[in-house]
């Protein structure tokens, strides 16, 4: 008498997905610690657009802005990064009304986007591998872009509205 097994393993393997787990693992991170070039940053950009309601492929186009290498600018814009963020597939409905741009040694390393027009439409975020990463936005850099919008000066452009 012959006896033959076939064996197979019995506990079938769910396939890994490679995106779920990279961002499980960051989840915990603030957006400061996702993207460290930003605490590098030596000067900023602070970019405010005129009319964020406007032509949505114009709106962008027209702004005040705010260069700074001051570090009471720069410390509190890293800061407003320094938080826990929400990974999100698509941009919120929900515009825009200005940018900052980090640089250091005058080269760029991270834009990130803000919007300061109360609690469903209050936040910071940057893009990063495809995804917009947002955090939100505290009352200390809510009070901080307005001085530094009262303080912006119009781009040099000859076309402005």
């Amino acid at each position: 008498m012959l006896l033959m097994a076939c064996g197979t393993n019995s506990a079938k393997q769910e396939p890994v997905d490679a995106n779920k787990a990279y961002f499980e693992s960051i989840r915990h991170l603030t957006g400061l610690e996702f993207q460290p070039r930003i605490q590098q940053s030596d000067s900023v950009e602070v970019l405010f657009y005129n009319d964020p309601d406007g032509d949505p492929k114009m709106y962008t186009r027209f702004y005040t802005w705010l260069p700074s290498s001051d570090s009471s600018v720069i410390i509190p814009m890293k800061q407003s990064v320094n938080k826990h963020f929400e990974r999100l597939e698509k941009v919120r409905d929900c515009r825009s009304e200005g940018k900052i741009h980090f640089f250091a040694g005058g080269n760029p390393m991270q834009t990130v986007y803000f919007s300061n027009r109360g609690d469903s439409c209050n936040h910071l975020y940057f893009i990063a591998d495809g995804w917009f990463f947002y955090m939100p936005m505290d009352s200390i850099t809510a009070i901080k872009l307005k001085e530094l919008k009262a303080q912006s000066v119009a781009s040099v452009s000859g076309d402005q509205p």
